[in-house]
């Protein structure tokens, strides 16, 4: 497959959408916030700390206390575009000084701190604060101001040295703190501190805000997730959200309304009709698995909490690229979904394809249960077991249906949903029709098999081992995921495109890096 005909396709919403909401509702609010961002090395804290500056609008500083102003614009180039619109990017860097000195620091800052808030401007000059963020910080102009200062340990090595009687002392610490957020809230900005240390602290509960970013590993694939301890006077969509660093970027993946009444799901069209494998009707999908193996057979794989309504919305376009191309389709549809929803969803296409004669649904439901839809589509099969269905399967292929005079390009689909439940004995028990199926794919030359099962289906095994394409669609704490096991992939976020992001796309694939 070439990859430069679907890349040119991708496209993504604008980086205002890729911050939680809570976020920006939470720096709106007039009076001064401050919050603490946590997490370990390489969790995304800087890279999540310039996002949330880029989209604050007013004045906005990024203290850099531990690597130099270089080597930030270096790993985040567009923040250099950022920058040349507002975004002043300075450095606290080191701290030039023995014991005596820190000793020296620790008691000026005590006595400004005894002094306590008489004059702010001197009071700043002993938390050595860059002179370009002073000025900003004593301006009297009215526009909302964001301050972020990363790391914040960094800076009070900085500000106090790191002898055993200034960094090690809490009350110096703690008098440092209190006295940093004091000098902000009193001038009226916002505050964002950066930090290292996984444990709490007594800053933790005197900011308005703590959140803390985090990174596991599992089988070599990433999963990020940030999540809220408070934000007061913000309220909480949810405790925590995945994100992505894809890029340098931050993007936050929004909750998806998967469990949302079934509407039509549109289709993107093959950029390349003559390459090998059948289209899957979806750009994404396309561009991170590639095509659906002919011959062969795919596996779509869900756990316990996916419902199938998404299942569905991974298939359907599927379906509509097969019949795009002038190839013929059987699907049997999820028992929790009707044949007339089934119909309902395909109807988009109906204009340009003769979906009486080119598409199979087997359906158990009788005729009172289908108003409103032609008899043709539809295969009434007896019961809902899986033998019954790739006994109907047989007969539509030996009546010709997979072998009719077809257009050299067109492709056919078998689409199966497993969730009824399987008979262990009798004829055809086991994966056996599965089998079966992959001969048809073969014999025909242009079929491809799509297998949509539960993980705990006891038979599944054997179907994983015999798969060409084998992804699994998974739940974490009510997002969802789509993995690929062969071929290997990181995890990639399901989402659904906003409705104005440009030409209809029946969902997005976001990859966890």
């Amino acid at each position: 497959m070439s990859a430069s005909p679907l890349d040119s396709h991708v496209t993504g919403p604008t980086p205002a959408d890729w911050l939680p909401v809570e976020i920006s509702r939470f720096l709106s609010d007039p009076t001064p916030q401050t919050f603490t961002v946590r997490g370990p090395p390489g969790a995304g804290k800087t890279t999540f700390a310039l996002a949330v500056l880029e989209q604050f609008r007013g004045y906005r500083a990024f203290v850099t206390a531990r690597v130099p102003r270089s080597s930030i614009i270096r790993a985040h180039p567009w923040v250099s575009a950022a920058d040349q619109d507002g975004i002043d990017i300075m450095e606290s860097l080191r701290f030039r000084g023995g014991p005596d000195l820190a000793g020296l620091r620790v008691g000026q800052l005590r006595d400004a701190l005894q002094a306590r808030a008489e004059d702010l401007v001197e009071l700043t000059s002993v938390l050595r604060l860059p002179k370009e963020l002073e000025d900003a910080v004593a301006s009297h102009e009215s526009w909302p101001k964001l301050v972020t200062i990363d790391s914040w340990e960094a800076w009070v090595e900085n500000t106090l040295g790191s002898s055993p009687r200034s960094l090690d002392e809490p009350t110096t610490r703690w008098e440092l703190e209190r006295s940093l957020l004091d000098v902000f809230r009193d001038s009226g900005v916002h505050t964002m501190l950066v930090v290292e240390r996984e444990e709490r602290t007594r800053l933790d509960y005197v900011a308005d805000g703590a959140l803390s970013l985090t990174v596991s590993e599992s089988d070599g694939r990433a999963e990020r997730w940030i999540s809220f301890q408070k934000l007061r006077g913000t309220k909480l969509g949810s405790l925590s959200y995945p994100f992505t660093l894809e890029g340098g970027r931050f993007r936050c993946i929004q909750p998806t309304p998967f469990h949302a009444p079934l509407v039509p799901v549109p289709d993107e069209r093959d950029p390349g009709p003559a390459m090998a494998g059948l289209w899957p009707g979806s750009i994404a999908l396309a561009t991170r698995f590639g095509r659906l193996p002919i011959p062969g057979s795919t596996l779509l794989e869900a756990d316990g909490e996916t419902p199938v309504r998404l299942l569905w919305r991974l298939a359907v376009p599927m379906v509509a690229a097969a019949l795009r191309s002038g190839g013929h389709v059987v699907v049997r549809p999820p028992s929790h979904l009707s044949a007339q929803e089934i119909w309902k969803a395909l109807e988009p296409i109906h204009p340009s394809v003769g979906l009486e004669s080119s598409l199979r649904i087997l359906t158990s439901e009788n005729e009172s249960a289908l108003p409103g839809t032609p008899e043709g589509p539809f295969l009434r099969v007896p019961g809902e077991g899986l033998v019954e269905a790739h006994r109907s399967i047989d007969k539509v292929d030996s009546a010709g249906f997979f072998r009719d005079v077809l257009p050299p390009s067109a492709r056919s689909l078998v689409v199966l949903f497993v969730d009824s439940p399987f008979e262990p004995t009798g004829d055809g028990a086991g994966p056996e029709p599965f089998m079966a199926l992959a001969g048809l794919a073969r014999r025909s030359g242009n079929v491809a098999i799509v297998l949509v099962a539960r993980a705990s289906d006891a038979f599944i095994e054997p179907i994983r081992a015999r798969s060409t394409l084998h992804l699994l669609v998974h739940s974490r704490r009510g997002q969802f995921f789509l993995t690929g096991i062969r071929p290997w992939t990181p995890h990639f976020a399901l989402t659904l495109p906003r409705p104005d992001d440009g030409p209809a796309r029946p969902y997005e694939l976001v990859p966890i890096v």
